[in-house]
């Protein structure tokens, strides 16, 4: 049990550092980042500022997050492989359907979750470049409570860095998320997936 919570802990802390301190490009200008560990670093760095600046306006920060995770998320990938085999089953409407809902989905259920972050950002210790992705290994820092061991999948796309992919502890955030929807798409099919995530949006 106390396993358990570890790892649930570890991802959301995972989760708010990645999804909270990559909505910082809106509000500053982007910065020429020369290696994927610098690129996640300095988001890093710009968490706290973020947190100060959208604390009290969760519309703000949902529009805020939806627009960081379109341009800076590798969205096509994330959702091909979070649907997994369903998603070859999948007519062309379903499909863009669901694209079109996940930013809307990540944004809101994390805008929400994680707004209470805290900490010094992420501490790079290591890159490493395979098949043309590039694992930055390091540790989440935070203030009030141990560390979190993380890495992040970088892509780099017509010149620009993208997350693809991210776990904490060795546990994947991507795998997680395919897991969670499988249930749901063995039960209710790719039309009962999007309808949960269009009543959670509109609760």
């Amino acid at each position: 049990m106390r396993a358990t919570l570890c790892r649930i802990d570890c991802m959301r802390a995972l989760i708010g550092f990645m999804i909270i301190a990559l909505s910082v490009a809106v509000a500053q200008p982007a910065r020429a980042n020369n290696t994927p560990g610098e690129f996640v670093s300095d988001l890093g760095k710009r968490v706290v500022e973020v947190l100060q600046r959208t604390e009290g306006n969760m519309d703000g920060r949902k529009s805020e997050l939806k627009v960081i995770f379109i341009d800076s998320f590798d969205v096509d990938f994330i959702a091909t492989f979070v649907i997994g085999r369903f998603w070859h089953k999948a007519t062309d409407s379903q499909k863009s359907e669901f694209k079109a809902l996940l930013p809307d989905y990540v944004a809101t259920i994390y805008a929400a979750l994680f707004s209470g972050y805290e900490g010094d950002g992420f501490k790079v210790l290591k890159e490493r470049e395979k098949d043309g992705v590039t694992l930055v290994e390091g540790e989440i820092q935070r203030n009030n409570a141990p560390n979190v061991a993380a890495a992040f999948s970088i892509i780099k796309q017509d010149g620009q860095y993208l997350v693809r992919n991210a776990s904490a502890e060795g546990v994947s955030l991507l795998v997680t998320k395919r897991s969670e929807f499988s249930s749901v798409l063995v039960r209710e099919g790719m039309d009962g997936l999007i309808a949960r995530i269009r009543k959670l949006l509109e609760g």
